[in-house]
Order: C-alpha cells, then sequence, then structure tokens
C-alpha cells in the first residue's frame, strides 16, 4: 500500500489501496519517514486513507506523533472539510478526536467545516445531518467564523446565537428568509428550531 519515492519520503499508491491490501507498520517506525510527504505521484498517505475510507490505516497514522491531522490536499480542503464531502462521519469523529486537529481551520476559500457543511446541506441528507450535529455539540466548535462574504452560520439551536447579526450588507439571517418570503425557515429561526432543519438562508 506505500512506496517509498526516496529514502525519508512516504507516499501511498492508490493501486494498492483500492485492492484494501494491509498497511506495513513498520514503515512507520522508520525515524526520517515522512509521514506527511508529497509526491509527484501520490497524496499524503492520511488523504488516500480518508479517500478509500481506509479507517484502520486512519487510525494508525492519527496515532504517529508526526502525522499532520490538518494537512490540505491540492485544491484546499482539510482531511476535516474532506470527511465533510464524503459525508464521513466515522472519519469525522476519528480526526476530531486527534489532540492537535483544529476543527475552525479554514479551507481555500476561508470556510471552517462547520461553514462547509452548512452551505452544502440540502435538507435531505441525514448522514450530512448528523455531521452537522456533531460539529454544532463540539466543545472548540466556533459558530461565528465568517466566509469570504461575512456570512456567518447563525446556528438557530443555540441560545447564545443572535439571529439578528447582521452580515458586511447590514442583514441578518431572520431579516434575509423574511424578505426573500421564506417563511417557514423566517418561522423556524424565530422558534430556535434544529440547525439542520432550519435554514441556509445566510448562504442563498
Amino acid at each position: 500500500m506505500v512506496a517509498t519515492t526516496k529514502p525519508g519520503r512516504l507516499t501511498c499508491s492508490l493501486r494498492l489501496c483500492k485492492k484494501n491490501l494491509p498497511f506495513p507498520r513498520n514503515l512507520l517506525q522508520q525515524p526520517d519517514i515522512d509521514i506527511n510527504g508529497w509526491s509527484p505521484e501520490y497524496q499524503p498517505p492520511i488523504l488516500v486513507a480518508l479517500d478509500y475510507q481506509r479507517y484502520d490505516v486512519l487510525k494508525m497514522l492519527l496515532q504517529d506523533p508526526r502525522i499532520d491531522s490538518n494537512i490540505q490536499n491540492g485544491q484546499g480542503y482539510t482531511t476535516l472539510h474532506l470527511a465533510i464531502i464524503y459525508d464521513d462521519l466515522v472519519a469525522l469523529q476519528m480526526l476530531l478526536d486527534h489532540t492537535h486537529i483544529d476543527i475552525n481551520y479554514l479551507d481555500s476559500s476561508g470556510n471552517s467545516a462547520l461553514l462547509l457543511a452548512a452551505m452544502t446541506y440540502d435538507g435531505r441528507n441525514p448522514k450530512r445531518e448528523a455531521i452537522i450535529d456533531v460539529l454544532v455539540s463540539h466543545p472548540k466548535t466556533s459558530v461565528d467564523i465568517q466566509d469570504h462574504r461575512g456570512r456567518s452560520v447563525q446556528l438557530a439551536r443555540l441560545p447564545a446565537t443572535d439571529l439578528e447579526a447582521p452580515d458586511d450588507n447590514g442583514v441578518s439571517p431572520l431579516h434575509q428568509a423574511s424578505k426573500r418570503g421564506d417563511l417557514e425557515i423566517a418561522a423556524l429561526l424565530q422558534n430556535l428550531f434544529r440547525l439542520t432543519e432550519a435554514f441556509r438562508c445566510s448562504f442563498m
């Protein structure tokens, strides 16, 4: 499953990863191995493990003190963002348990994991709903991080959230929903209903 392109560099073979072959743990025990290394052919092992849902490999890598759990892929997505894109709740929970994971780390578009999850939630995906619940309940999640346009995830289910807090254009989620005629969304906001049922109006 792994290949070394030169001394001190560890890369993952996508071909072998597809075959679900055992991961040779002894390679990780070599002190000069670059566990986070890139090569022209392969991404870092942790990203490949996420791609192919190799939870056994992901667990092994996260136990290594050298691992960069916030590493980004070529599109600027971190491991957490990728777990959300894949709707992979198992990987998400494993990553959140890692000591050095940054739940508020921004991708190349300036979106946190929670922002990305909310922006891409269509109201019909139970896996995404569960992911949002996990992110919301995490003690280190910042609910007020804004995207590059000044829009934040106004979490209706959290009492501390101000539903009338304006964005850069001076428009609050509640006012925006009402203005657009999204009466059901506005009602849910006013009643402090569940986030995942309540709205995506901050991103419309």
